[in-house]
């Protein structure tokens, strides 16, 4: 028996539609480039592991990791296929993760990690803005054990729109990087 005409056309399209959204979310990336002489340097860290973009601060001793995802996908686990759709369709709990490191080099097991040279009030500024969000959400606070990362609920939603590597972005350009702007990121090159 023949399949009618519109149900091809239909799973066709169904399918090349599909297939446009995995191309345009995996190969979507900004370019970054690092401010221009800053003023009393310090190094920061883009990090990179799967699909999932976040920013290495330094402390005073050490590092901190910060990462912004989706609730239920990042921090609770559901990460199943079927889950994609509500995941990036539409705004859902965004969440807050960091972690703490004593040498990034060394203990970072992630795909990869870009140093960026970023002026010291600026990093230090951008620092307390997040340890503020995270700490006034700390009821919220949950550890997962497979990113080895503290969570809080935060705003705004995580979807296709406004995902980790949006949230990164817009923490690299309060340091004074320039990020090109893409309609859905999938990740970052570095432009030096």
């Amino acid at each position: 028996m023949a399949i009618p005409r519109t149900n091809g056309l239909r799973t066709a399209s169904t399918t090349s539609l599909i297939a446009a959204a995995v191309l345009l979310l995996c190969g979507c990336v900004s370019t970054v480039q690092p401010p221009e002489h800053p003023a009393d340097p310090v190094e920061v860290f883009l990090t990179e592991e799967g699909m999932h973009r976040g920013l290495m601060l330094p402390r005073t001793s050490g590092y901190v990791e910060y990462g912004y995802g989706e609730w239920d996908w990042y921090v609770m686990g559901c990460n199943e296929w079927y889950h994609v759709f509500d995941t990036v369709l539409w705004p859902t709990q965004g969440a807050l993760g960091r972690r703490s490191y004593d040498d990034p080099r060394a203990e970072f097991k992630g795909e990869r990690l870009t140093p960026i040279q970023a002026g010291r009030a600026a990093v230090e500024a951008l620092l307390e803005e997040l340890d503020t969000l995270y700490e006034s959400a700390k009821g919220s606070e949950v550890y997962n054990e497979s990113t080895r990362m503290h969570f809080v609920r935060i705003s705004p939603g995580f979807w296709c729109f406004f995902n980790c590597s949006d949230a990164t972005a817009a923490w690299l350009r309060r340091l004074g990087c320039h990020v090109s702007w893409v309609p859905i990121r999938g990740g970052f090159r570095s432009g030096t």
